[in-house]
Parts: C-alpha cells; structure tokens; sequence
C-alpha cells in the first residue's frame, strides 16, 4: 500500500531526488586529511572508497584521479592557502571537473567543494561529486558530427588539420615515419556537369568509401575541399617503408580507378596522388602539406591516374649520365647549373627545402667550388656587442684549420686590419687582398698563421644595416679576384641579406619568443596581454590558465578570468594613454585578493591595428 504523498518539500524528498541525481556528498578533515563520502552512496559512486586517510597524497598516487587532472588538485591547494592569507576569509567556494577512477575505468564527475578557514589555515570542506559522464559522451558525439563530412563520413578540413597536426606533434623524427596522402579527382567535374550534383555526391560518397576500406583504421582520413581528399600514414619504422608507401598508394590508385554510367554515357574517375614523407620532407602539417601539394601537381603534370612523392629537385632527384663510370658526373651537373644562373639555384635550392640554414650550407659548397677556394664564410654581427660571429663555413681541400696555439692577439690584429680596409666598389662593399705577403709586417705574419694567403670580405646588408660579412679564403697563390668572382660575391651577399638571413632571423625570432612563453610559464604571479578595444586576452601565462585551460578564448579578459559581465571597476587600462610608454601600478581585487600590479603599453605593430596593454598581477603568498 502506496503511504502518504508529500505536498511539500520535505527530508524523504530531498533524499528521493538526490537518489535519483546521483548525487555523492564527503566531508573532508584537511589538518587531520582524513576524507569520508557520506552515506547512502549512490549505486554509480559504490566502489568509491568511504574513507581515505592521507587523501591527498592517496588523490594523487594511487589512480583514484586521472593523471591529467591532478593540476587541478594542485591548484585548489595553491588557490586555498591564499585564500587563508587573507583576514576576513571564513569560507570559499570551488567547482571543477575531473576524472574519477570508476570501475577501473575513469568517469568525468563535477565537483562541488566548500572550504572553511580558521586561524589563518584552512581547517575542513564540504563537497558533492555528480557524474556528468553522460554529458560527455553527448558532447562527444555532437563534437565527432561537427568533425565529420556529411557526405563521407570522413574528417572535415578542420578536424583533419586538427587530428594531422596533434599526431604529428606526438612523433619523434629521430625514430618515427609517417606519408602524407593528398589526393585529387581527375575527371569528377565532368560526371558532375554532364550526370549532374546529386550523382556527383554520390561519386564523392563512393570515394569517401574507398579511401576508408584501402588505407588502415589507424590512418587520419578527411576530405579537406570539394573533390580533395587528405590522409596521414602513421606508424613505420622499418627501412622499407617507402616500399610499403608505394604499395599503399598503388593499390589506392587502382581501387579509385573506375567508370560512371549514366542516361547511356560513360565518363572515367581517376586519381592523382602527391606524397610527402615525415621527418624527410617536413615535420609539421604546413610543411608536408606543401610538399605533398607540388607532388601532387607534379603526378597532374605527367598524365594524372598515378602518384608521385614529392622530390627535391636539386637535393633528391636522379640525374641520367652518359658516363656511368663517372661518379662525379651527376655532381658536375648541379654545379653547372649552379654556376649558369647562381640567383635561380638558390632560390631553387630554398623553395625546396624550405630551410635558410640548409640553403646557405649547400650555396656556400657550391660557391666555393666554382671558384676553388680553400673556405667561404659568413660570419653574423651582434647587435648588443658589436662583434662578427662566424655562423657558416665551408672548407674546401686546401683549407686549413687555424692551430689550436696560435695567439689570439695574431688573429684579432689580422681581423682588425680586414675591419679597417673595407672600400665602396660596384661590387659592394668589400675588403679585398690577393696576397697577404704584401701586407705590413706585424699583419703578413698574423695572415701567415692562419694560413690566409688572399682574401676577399663583403659586408651583407639588410636596407641601411650591415648584418654579416660573406667571405671567401685561399691559403694558396695565385688566387685572382675576377670581376666575375667579385660580381658573384655581390650577387650573393643580396640574397642573404634580403631574403636567407632575415627569413633565418625570423626563425630564431619564434623559437626566442617559445623559449619566453616557457619562462612565463613558470612565474608565480599572472602575465596578461590584452586588447586595449576589445578586451581579449592575446596572452595569458600559466598562472592565468588554470583558470580557464589552455586555449585563449575569443571573449573579453573581464568575462574570461574574473566571471563579470563589463570591464572591472579597478581596470587598470582606461588608465593607460594610447599609445604611451608610461607604467601605471596600483592594486586590485581578484580572486578575492588585494594584488598589486603594473602596467602598461606594448608598442609593437598589430595586423588589426588595435593597441595592446601587457598587465602583471602579484598576489599574496603565504
């Protein structure tokens, strides 16, 4: 017999819905760290330890939560430690998300937690755990229907980029290989003209199929355009996986290889496939991708219905001799090409490999070669101390390194005396000597020792800086300037000053600034840069981003970190002038904490010309 029904809200009501929520509530001693789940657990929560001692060194060691949540629990420690600091702190409230160890398998809960503080310390906290392991798995499902293609169920362009670009991260070119696939339709615009849309879908639709039963489930598949297909061939390591590559590709070439029918008319479909190779012809998605794509041209360009892989073509490609009894031939051959138009090799040499470094390496060979030199040289100038550095070299037979007893004194007076003879010439300029023995003295003597007979520097220049100095070295006479040799020199010391050392530069310039972003990462008080127009944070160190995650978000810094609808009342930039290169410091609430700060403008150039503020917050430690 049903008992009596309740018309209000009363404790068997409140029990019945926290039952049916799935609700578990503990209570945890943080001076004592004991924790104790209350019961009745709920049936989903029931092989949840009911008492932990040591809990949060048993938190974190034994699995209980997911290794990559554990930051959280450092964080809530960090974060409660400084609530303590504070005077007037009785009680704070936290919620986060993590994994629980749930039937050796991990469950995504949210957690609820109320710490009180007495003293200075915090003393005990109360707190619910709710499984939202099936709000996950929605969300996984509606993120896995926006990454996919409607038609063939494969990736879209996004979610390929995205998938592509995280393996990759993961792989190591010192032991790993993977192929870049992209793919491209012959013939698919005249079965869509001729047989109309809907059997052009389903031709795309019968692609999609055909890439998925040919390639391995392991291999990232997408359609990344209308007709344009994209895969990554992850996972060889033998010596003969090009073999395997080739294989794959074949047999894929084949299985896309067919005929259409339709109102009595038959059209083919046909494939053209580009290769690009990890780590050989790239290690990030750009990088194959571009490869891959001038592979992909070049199997369009020899009859389409086939694959290339791509091939740098003055690095890779097989050079037919008549003479095969001639190793050096093929190497002639480059050579001569090198020397009848210099200016397109190098520009050749660096399309292909994409790498100023590797560039200027093979340009300095083949430069010294043509003109038998003993070494050719670039040495860079440092801007903070004035000083040339040399950075590239190339050494030819007949040169010699300098002994290790040779006094630096002999070798700066020889560099002093090149610094001070440098002359203006049509061809730049340049401090020249074809023989050192003329020299006064005290300089013949230091060229002597390091073994410099003649000798020819140009300064390299990038508008009205000099940034280097290219040079070229005989340690044997004769050795005669030619005005060619002379022409030569000024021809290349225009390309690195313009376009090899500035792109080198460039290079260096980002991995300055990921080294910088590592050391931010690692201060104990907040950096943020902001958009001065928008408030959107451009940058934000780690300290910030365990507040919101990893990614920056496309909102406003006052919605992002501190949950409020309009700019905070103490915001320090409406303070700040345009574009001034003043501080303005101060204190503000945040976190619920008295911090000091400093800011002010970042005086550099931006796309979208909004002007950007750079904030550092200090917050009480312990």
């Amino acid at each position: 017999m049903m008992g009596k029904i309740p018309s209000d809200f009363n404790g068997d009501v409140y029990d019945a819905l926290e039952r049916a929520d799935q609700r578990v509530y503990f209570r945890w001693d943080i001076q004592k760290d004991v924790l104790d789940l209350h019961e009745p657990i709920p049936r989903k929560f029931r092989d949840f330890p009911l008492h932990v001692e040591f809990a949060s060194t048993e938190l974190w060691n034994n699995g209980m939560l997911h290794p990559s949540d554990q930051p959280i629990l450092h964080s809530y420690f960090h974060l409660i430690f400084r609530y303590a600091a504070r005077e007037d702190c009785g009680m704070r409230s936290l919620t986060g998300k993590v994994r629980l160890l749930h039937h050796k398998h991990y469950m995504w809960c949210e957690v609820h937690i109320v710490t009180y503080f007495s003293d200075g310390l915090p003393v005990r906290a109360f707190g619910q755990i709710r499984s939202i392991q099936a709000e996950k798995i929605w969300q996984r499902r509606l993120q896995e229907r926006a990454d996919h293609d409607k038609l063939t169920s494969l990736l879209n362009k996004d979610a390929s980029i995205r998938e592509i670009t995280t393996l990759l991260d993961g792989l190591s070119p010192l032991k790993d290989q993977a192929a870049l696939f992209l793919i491209d339709a012959d013939g698919f615009k005249e079965i869509n003209d001729n047989f109309g849309h809907l059997f052009g879908d389903s031709v795309l639709t019968d692609m999609g199929s055909c890439l998925r039963d040919t390639l391995r489930k392991t291999d990232i598949k997408g359609r990344i355009g209308g007709d344009e297909f994209i895969a990554l061939l992850p996972g060889f390591k033998d010596g003969n996986s090009r073999k395997i590559i080739e294989t794959i590709a074949g047999r894929l070439v084949t299985a896309m290889h067919k005929q259409y029918t339709s109102g009595g008319k038959t059209l083919p479909l046909t494939i053209s496939l580009g290769i690009a190779l990890y780590p050989q012809h790239g290690t990030s998605y750009r990088d194959l991708f571009t490869h891959a794509d001038r592979a992909l041209y070049e199997a369009k360009s020899h009859g389409k219905n086939q694959f290339c892989f791509y091939r740098q073509k003055f690095l890779e490609e097989t050079i037919e001799v008549k003479n095969q009894r001639d190793p050096q031939a093929a190497v002639d051959i480059q050579q001569r090409a090198f020397e009848d138009n210099m200016v397109d090799f190098v520009l050749q040499i660096f399309y292909e490999t994409n790498s100023p470094d590797a560039t200027i390496d093979y340009t300095l060979g083949m430069f010294g070669r043509q003109y038998n030199a003993s070494r050719v040289l670039i040495s860079l100038h440092d801007n903070n101390t004035g000083q040339f550095h040399e950075t590239f070299e190339w050494r030819g037979p007949s040169g010699q390194t300098i002994e290790k007893d040779v006094p630096e004194e002999d070798v700066n007076l020889f560099h002093t005396y090149v610094r001070m003879h440098y002359q203006a010439t049509p061809y730049g300029v340049i401090s020249l000597e074809d023989d050192t023995g003329t020299l006064p003295a005290a300089q013949a003597e230091a060229a002597e020792k390091v073994h410099i007979k003649a000798y020819a520097y140009a300064l390299i220049t990038h508008g009205s800086d000099t940034i280097g100095v290219l040079g070229i070295e005989s340690s044997t006479l004769p050795f005669p300037f030619s005005n060619e040799l002379l022409h030569s020199m000024n021809k290349l010391s225009v390309l690195l000053g313009n376009i090899l050392l500035p792109q080198r530069h460039s290079e260096e310039t980002y991995e300055y600034n990921e080294n910088l972003h590592e050391i931010l990462d690692h201060l104990q008080f907040a950096v943020l840069i902001v958009d001065k127009e928008t408030y959107r944070p451009v940058y934000y160190n780690r300290f910030l981003g365990q507040l919101v995650g990893d990614s920056v978000p496309d909102i406003p810094c006052y919605k992002v970190f501190w949950k409020k609808d309009a700019p905070c009342e103490d915001c320090p930039i409406p303070h700040l002038s345009r574009i001034g290169q003043e501080y303005h410091s101060g204190c503000v609430e945040r976190l619920g904490l008295q911090a000091s700060y400093q800011a002010c403008n970042l005086l550099i150039h931006t796309k979208d010309g909004h002007d950007r503020a750079l904030i550092v917050m200090n917050f009480p430690q312990e």
